[in-house]
């Protein structure tokens, strides 16, 4: 049985410390491609509401909220945080939050999840 290690904050904090984009999300031609085949493989072409743990900076956010009445998306780094919020600060849909997962998971429940009110 593995047993699942969650990294602490600081190790994220540190890392963008280093660089705006330290995984090349904005640039690298192998995450634009992977964004491409994550939304293509959406089953449906709008979603109510969507619930995106681990955004980043939220190039992927941006993406999705094309496809979204309502995003929330959350990210452990303070510095990760405050670029998604300001990539997507002209969609009123999106909310973007710190949250450390799996202790930080929003509130829901089965009919409106997650609940962005």
């Amino acid at each position: 049985m593995t047993i699942p290690v969650t990294l602490p904050r600081t190790y994220f904090d540190a890392m963008y410390q280093e660089a705006a984009d330290p995984w090349g999300f904005e640039d690298r031609w192998y995450e634009q491609r992977k964004y491409s085949v994550s939304l293509a493989m959406l089953p449906a072409v709008r979603y109510h509401s969507a619930f995106e743990p681990g955004c980043s900076i939220g190039v992927l956010t941006r993406l999705l909220a094309g496809r979204c009445d309502a995003l929330l998306s959350c990210d452990g780094a303070a510095a990760a945080v405050r670029a998604a919020a300001r990539r997507t600060a002209d969609l009123p849909q999106v909310r973007v939050e710190q949250r450390e997962l799996p202790g930080g998971w929003p509130e829901c429940d089965h009919l409106n999840w997650p609940r962005l009110a």
